[in-house]
């Protein structure tokens, strides 16, 4: 990579990075399906995703001097117009308004979203989706896309009152899985799951007093999974399964998010045969303890 590639920003207040300044305030406020890659592995997968031509554009990216050289494999698949500016430590510091010690920031850019309709419509015919609802921590928000990404869903889905996978912290917790997961971002959580059982999909939920996940039927799933403060939508749109799961209380609110591998794991694994069966799987979490399974899990 040659230096013409770089541009070197030697002030904070320099209009070229005016993105970048002051970026926790920005994360507050929103920017309007922009938002900030932080990290190595995120900035790898943005560059894959611009280079795609799918649902995701680099607009900058900007790096601290000294991690240029281990980065340059990533920044050569960024195509020409994409610039590359580079900084100091104390010059990267007061652009972003903290110490970035891991000195690797990109503003990416999210197309127009399409209508939930055509998102499902997309979807193959043998589909499993993770569905959120009423999600606000970001920290859950990046694991539910970790998840659905490791365990092979075709899908997020979450209602309008979900917080934006798209905000800095629920990106990198998701080691880039939102961009990388289809997603759909609106609609309220019950005509949400309404649209999903009009196009056949099985609303499973995630309950103590559920069947055993490993005794699953091979029929077509969803599982449903929100904020408790939201009441329970599967009460409120009549879910007619729910699979059991043990649980015992941690201390934290990552580690509810234990229970999502073994759903989907399990739909996964006994999607069954039939070339019309599609899954979607519902998060519920209680606002106030996080809960782990206990026992056989698929």
């Amino acid at each position: 990579m040659t230096s013409d590639r770089l541009i070197e920003i030697t002030h904070p207040d320099d209009p070229r990075i005016a993105e970048f300044r002051d970026i926790r305030e920005r994360d507050l406020t929103g920017r309007e399906n922009r938002f900030i890659a932080e990290g190595t592995v995120v900035l790898r997968l943005l560059a894959e995703a611009h280079a795609a031509g799918g649902d995701f554009l680099a607009e900058k990216v900007l790096l601290l001097q000294n991690r240029v050289a281990g980065l340059a494999d990533i920044i050569a698949k960024f195509p020409p117009e994409v610039p590359v500016h580079v900084a100091t430590s104390e010059v990267l510091d007061g652009i972003v308004g903290f110490h970035l010690h891991r000195g690797v920031l990109a503003l990416g850019r999210r197309k127009t979203e399409s209508e939930l309709s055509a998102f499902l419509d997309r979807l193959p015919r043998q589909a499993l989706a993770l569905v959120g609802c009423g999600i606000s921590n970001h920290d859950n928000m990046g694991s539910m896309f970790r998840n659905a990404a490791v365990f092979g869903a075709d899908a997020v889905l979450l209602d309008d009152s979900c917080c934006d996978p798209l905000y800095r912290k629920a990106l990198r917790v998701s080691v880039g899985s939102v961009l990388t997961m289809p997603y759909c971002r609106q609609s309220s959580d019950v005509d949400l799951l309404t649209a999903l059982a009009d196009r056949g999909f099985a609303i499973w939920s995630l309950s103590p007093r559920g069947r055993p996940i490993f005794a699953m039927s091979r029929h077509p799933n969803a599982w449903p999974w929100s904020s408790a403060r939201r009441g329970m939508v599967c009460r409120r749109t009549s879910c007619p399964h729910s699979a059991a799961c043990g649980y015992r209380r941690l201390r934290g609110s990552t580690a509810s998010m234990s229970r999502q591998p073994a759903a989907l794991r399990s739909s996964r694994w006994r999607r069954g045969s039939s070339a019309s069966e599609r899954r979607a799987c519902y998060w519920t979490r209680d606002a106030s303890a996080a809960w782990q399974p206990l026992g056989r899990q698929g």
